[in-house]
């Protein structure tokens, strides 16, 4: 009989609330998530960089601690900005600690980022090689 694999499931970067789950307050974080079932691993990574601006304020990764001095203070304010350029949530995928090049949609959400690697994880046609 086959032994069963459990899910390992890490979060390294918490939720910060339910009204800041855009990528965007997670700029400069790295690896936000790790997930690993047998030989596969997912890690999930907010990655791409913030340039937006509102009023006076121009904000970008290195200074994403300032949306709150600019008036923009959860993911509803987020419609206040002029966007130049956004961040995300990608997904890197190992298998036996080997890079799994894949060409996969990216989540600018975060309960959607750790539900997509979770869901990814069981997806066999993702882990052939």
């Amino acid at each position: 009989m086959k032994e069963v694999e459990k899910m390992e499931k890490i979060i390294w970067v918490e939720k910060i609330s339910e009204n800041k789950k855009d990528s965007i307050w997670y700029a400069n974080r790295g690896d936000i998530a790790y997930f690993q079932d047998g030989d596969r691993e997912i890690v999930v990574v907010a990655t791409g960089d913030v340039d937006v601006s509102i009023g006076d304020c121009d904000i970008t990764a290195h200074n994403i601690e300032d949306l709150g001095a600019c008036g923009v203070h959860n993911d509803r304010d987020l419609d206040k900005l002029e966007w130049s350029h956004n961040n995300w949530f990608e997904f890197m995928l190992y298998k036996n600690d080997e890079y799994v090049p894949v060409d996969l949609d990216v989540a600018f959400d975060y309960d959607e980022a750790i539900n997509t690697a979770e869901r990814l994880l069981k997806q066999e046609r993702l882990w052939r090689k």
